[in-house]
């Protein structure tokens, strides 16, 4: 048995790495014969939307209202369009799809892509404990009686799952999320030339550039008081961090201030194309304090660029020779400032370590070479059912 229709629901389309991977992942299926349909939580009016439409893949949002009325509404497009497999992702989508799909026959595959019990998560000041614990209890009910399999992105992810959600080990399969390399061009200094001064960025400037949502697990602070310690070395550096505003932007752009940054340090936002910053940047860091497969190294190393990373399982298993990238202890300032110094003053070590990175996505991270491993995994799970 073939699996010909797959449903998709998300939490919704925004600017985010797993609605990314949905919207790049649809063209390959749409090549290998899978008919697609999409429904999302919130209206597609922003992020990746735009990419669905182009590839003429119907998209529905769940108006909201009642979770009753929404599993209701849900249940019956399932039962209208009848597919062989309906793929969940982010948490509300996975126990909404669980419960809609519950009785019809149709098994549901939901994407683990986050860490999101590790004790770890408790360390951020904002996190609620209390809430947490319910939408685990949640999550592994649902996920351990109305899920027919799990699709880990990373085998940290899947580690995680076993030990926080009381999944067993055979429900889950590791497929891990590419990106398309046809986003980004070999690095050429035309190219570079181009896109620094697109981004105001002088001949003779050290860029570092972090992309990634201004939150407490992705430690851009870590990252600022590494630039300061540069700076006081004597090694100036110019930081660009792209990423969608969040819970942590107002503590970032109080310390830029108090440390009189502002000529050095661009809060950015999200930008659309992270491309071609890539092309514009000299190092890529990324402090992340917890991930579950983090896309944004994924494109830096597509973008041919070096790594400074936190020493964390899922970076460990993007670069388990230790080529690509120099990783420092989570959280050390020091660490990650030594990082880039080191980087910083060897520009002969910066194309090397980018070099291999590039050769090292287009090996193992391109989509083309992930999506039939997630074909299979539709394919073993529509013939259990």
């Amino acid at each position: 048995m073939s699996c010909a229709r797959v449903a998709y629901l998300i939490d919704s389309l925004g600017a985010g790495g797993s609605e990314r991977s949905l919207a790049e992942t649809l063209p390959h299926l749409i090549a290998a014969g899978v008919e697609s349909r999409i429904f999302v939580l919130a209206e597609p009016v922003e992020g990746f939307a735009h990419l669905v439409r182009e590839t003429g893949v119907e998209l529905e949002a769940i108006p909201p209202g009642s979770w009753p009325r929404r599993c209701a509404r849900l249940r019956r497009r399932l039962h209208e369009w009848r597919p062989d497999v309906l793929h969940t992702t982010l948490f509300y989508s996975d126990v909404l799809g669980r419960l809609a799909a519950w009785g019809t026959g149709i098994p549901v595959v939901s994407s683990l892509v986050n860490l999101s019990y590790e004790p770890l998560r408790f360390t951020d000041p904002r996190v609620a404990r209390w809430r947490f614990r319910v939408l685990q209890a949640i999550d592994g009910w649902t996920g351990r009686r109305l899920t027919a399999h799990f699709q880990a992105v990373s085998q940290a992810v899947k580690d995680s799952a076993v030990a926080r959600l009381g999944l067993t080990s055979d429900a889950i399969s590791v497929v891990r999320r590419g990106r398309d390399v046809g986003r980004f061009a070999e690095p050429s200094a035309e190219r570079r030339a181009a896109a620094r001064r697109r981004w105001q960025v002088a001949d003779d400037e050290l860029l570092i550039v972090n992309v990634g949502r201004q939150t407490f697990h992705k430690a851009q602070i870590v990252l600022l008081e590494a630039l300061l310690q540069l700076h006081r070395a004597g090694r100036p550096a110019r930081l660009i961090i792209a990423g969608s505003h969040g819970p942590c932007s107002a503590e970032l752009s109080e310390f830029v201030a108090r440390n009189d940054l502002g000529a050095s340090v661009s809060l950015a936002g999200h930008i659309e194309d992270v491309p071609e910053l890539l092309a514009a940047t000299d190092i890529f860091a990324f402090p992340s304090r917890l991930e579950g497969f983090p896309g944004a190294v994924l494109e830096a190393m597509a973008a041919g660029l070096p790594v400074a990373a936190s020493d964390i399982a899922p970076i460990r298993e993007i670069f388990p020779d230790g080529n690509g990238a120099l990783l420092f202890e989570r959280d050390s300032v020091s660490g990650l400032a030594s990082a880039l110094g080191r980087l910083a003053g060897n520009p002969s070590l910066r194309n090397d370590l980018g070099a291999a990175n590039r050769r090292a996505f287009v090996d193992r991270y391109d989509i083309r070479s992930t999506v039939p491993q997630l074909l299979d995994l539709y394919r073993r799970v529509a013939e259990a059912a």
